[in-house]
């Protein structure tokens, strides 16, 4: 026997019919599926649609951008350290918190601070 007498033979058979409660149950899931897929898709921004469409009509701009990010990150993987930066970092505590503001701002914090709990103390006679 081969291949196209038994596909002759399997068309000639008749389908056997599903019941009705598993095309019931079969479509209920599917349905759900689906439901579930449309609500979670997510949606591109629009720019990264516009360079999608950009780069699937030209290759040529496609290669150009892939040699743009390499050449990127080469130079920012080539680029030294300042050992000061490495030397924060290795010291940097975070338990402590971090106030982003200059010396003197600093200094003029602590005395607002200090003044202030100066003014809250009660006088004792």
């Amino acid at each position: 026997m081969n291949d196209e007498t038994l596909e002759q033979q399997l068309r000639s058979l008749a389908a056997p019919e599903l019941p009705q409660a598993w095309q019931k149950e079969i479509l209920s899931t599917v349905l759900h599926k689906a439901r579930e897929t449309e609500t979670s898709r997510q949606v591109w921004p629009e720019f990264l649609v516009y360079l999608y469409r950009l780069c699937a009509r030209n290759p040529v701009t496609a290669c150009a951008m892939i040699m743009l990010w390499t050449l990127i990150f080469s130079f920012k993987i080539s680029m030294p350290v300042d050992p000061a930066e490495k030397l924060m970092a290795a010291h940097f505590d975070t338990g402590q918190p971090v106030y982003l503001v200059s010396i003197s701002d600093e200094i003029q914090l602590t005395e607002l601070l200090q003044y202030q709990t100066q003014e809250q103390r009660p006088l004792i006679p």
